[in-house]
C-alpha cells in the first residue's frame, strides 16, 4: 500500500476538560473528559489492482490484519504524588510518591491483553484502524480514531507509621506526559507518518481549611489542565521514543508499570512541607 501523505488529516475533535477529583469508597480518582484525534488518509495499492472474490467478505480481524494504519503511544513523563496530614500537627504528615520507583520511565501505552502493541482507543475496534474496503476499487478514503481518557487514583488517607495516627489527603499532583504516533504497519514494519505529543496535569488540594478526618471536595491549583503539541510529520526524534515505539514484543504497558511500582514514603511526626512538592516538572 503507498499512502498519499499530503492527503494526511489530523484534528482534534475533543480536548479533556473538567479536570476534577472525586472521593469515593475511601479512595480519590482525577478524573477529566476524554481526548479524541480523528485520522483521515487516502491510500492506493503500490501496483495494478483487481478486486477478487474474496475481497468482498472481509474475514481478517483489524488486529490481525497484515496491512494497516492505527496509532501507538509511550508514555514519556509522570508526576504523581500525594501528600497527607492528621487532623492535629502533632499527627504528622506523610507524602507518597508513586513514580520515583517507576522501572521503566519511557514505557509502551496500550492493552496488553489485547495481544497487540497497537493503542485502541475505542471499545470498537474497527474504530481503531484504518484499513481499505477491498471491495471498492482506490484509491480508498480511511477514517479512524484515537481516543484517551487519563486518570490517576490514590487513598483517601494512609496509617501515619511515626505517630500511628490516620492522615487524610491534604494535597496532591499527577502529571502525565505522552507521545501518539499515526502509524502504518506492514508485515510487522512500522512507519510512523505523524506523532504529536500531549499532557494531562491535575494538581488538588483539599477544599476545606479546617481539619477533618476526610475530605471530600478539592479545588484545583493553578497549572492544572490539558497542552496538546503540533502535529508534526514522521515519527519522534527521541531515540528513547522510538526504541519502544518499534519494539514489536508485547512488553509490560504503562499501567502495569505503574501499579508493579513500590510507594517512596516520605514520613513526619509533625506537619511539614516536602521538597517534591514545590519541584517543577520534568521537560520534555
Amino acid at each position: 500500500m503507498r499512502v498519499d501523505d499530503a492527503q494526511i488529516q489530523l484534528r482534534v475533535d475533543r480536548k479533556p476538560a473538567h479536570f476534577r477529583a472525586e472521593a469515593s469508597g475511601g479512595a480519590v480518582q482525577m478524573v477529566a473528559s476524554p481526548l479524541q484525534v480523528s485520522a483521515r488518509c487516502q491510500v492506493e495499492p503500490e501496483f495494478s489492482y483487481r478486486i477478487a472474490p474474496d475481497d468482498f467478505m472481509s474475514r481478517t480481524s483489524p488486529r490481525d490484519a497484515s496491512w494497516k494504519l492505527g496509532f501507538m503511544q509511550v508514555q514519556i513523563l509522570e508526576t504523581a504524588w500525594a501528600y497527607y496530614r492528621g487532623a492535629q500537627s502533632a499527627d504528622g504528615c506523610q507524602l507518597n510518591d508513586t513514580a520515583a520507583r517507576r522501572s521503566s520511565k519511557v514505557c509502551r501505552d496500550y492493552d496488553r491483553s489485547s495481544g497487540t502493541v497497537w493503542y485502541e482507543g475505542s471499545k470498537s475496534i474497527g474504530d481503531c484502524y484504518g484499513l481499505p474496503d477491498r471491495s471498492r476499487r482506490p484509491p480508498w478514503n480511511l477514517e479512524f480514531y484515537f481516543g484517551d481518557s487519563p486518570d490517576h487514583g490514590m487513598p483517601a488517607k494512609v496509617l501515619n507509621e511515626q505517630t500511628q495516627r490516620y492522615n487524610y489527603l491534604r494535597e496532591a499532583r499527577c502529571a502525565l506526559a505522552f507521545v501518539t504516533t499515526l502509524t502504518e504497519g506492514d508485515q510487522g514494519v512500522h512507519k510512523h507518518h505523524r506523532h504529536f505529543l500531549w499532557s494531562a496535569i491535575w494538581h488538588i488540594q483539599a477544599a476545606s481549611t479546617e481539619p477533618q478526618k476526610v475530605n471530600t471536595t478539592f479545588r484545583l491549583l493553578a497549572g492544572s489542565g490539558f497542552w496538546i503539541s503540533e502535529f508534526k510529520r514522521g515519527g519522534p526524534i527521541d531515540r528513547r521514543y522510538l526504541d519502544v515505539l518499534n519494539n514489536s514484543s508485547l512488553t509490560p504497558s504503562a499501567n502495569e508499570v505503574v501499579e508493579g511500582a513500590l510507594v517512596a514514603k516520605s514520613v513526619a511526626s509533625d506537619w511539614q512541607r516536602f521538597p517534591l512538592m514545590d519541584r517543577k516538572d520534568k521537560l520534555f
